[in-house]
């Protein structure tokens, strides 16, 4: 018996864990908290004085969270899924019948729509979040108008 289909059905749950249990909770926390501030900021600062903190620690975690899954050199992003769930097909369509060719070339082309974003977070990590370029570490609010976040990146 093949390892293919108990790796195939370990990464996919590994990356429902990532993607549903952790990236889109604390993106939803993100979006409420950060909404919060701009609404009344003097009203919610009296409330949770540690607000902006945790805004924070919420953008940096979802991007570095985020840049780990969809980087292109290494075996625990989407595209290795993808290319491994292509790649091994034949076996995996046995235990997986809902899989089909089709599917799999319609993720890889709305995964290959989104490289825009992707590009943009991987620069924000690499410049401020994880390296901290100078310019950005005398100037951090500069990253964001360098390379603009949206909710839906």
């Amino acid at each position: 018996m093949t390892d293919i289909p108990i790796n195939y059905k370990l990464l996919v749950e590994r990356f429902e864990q990532i993607i549903y249990d952790n990236i889109a909770i604390k993106l939803t926390a993100f979006r409420g908290f950060n909404e919060n501030v701009k609404s009344d900021f003097e009203k919610t600062m009296k409330s949770f004085p540690l607000i902006n903190f945790v805004v924070e620690s919420l953008l940096v975690d979802i991007v570095l969270t985020t840049n780990k899954i969809v980087e292109v050199n290494s075996d625990r992003t989407i595209n290795y899924l993808l290319n491994f769930t292509e790649q091994n097909y034949k076996i995996l369509n046995k235990d997986f019948p809902r899989i089909t060719k089709e599917m799999l070339s319609k993720n890889k082309a709305e995964l290959a729509t989104l490289d825009e974003q992707f590009k943009r977070l991987k620069t924000q990590r690499d410049k401020y979040y994880a390296h901290s370029d100078k310019q950005y570490f005398l100037e951090p609010g500069r990253i964001i108008k360098d390379f603009p976040n949206t909710y839906n990146d």
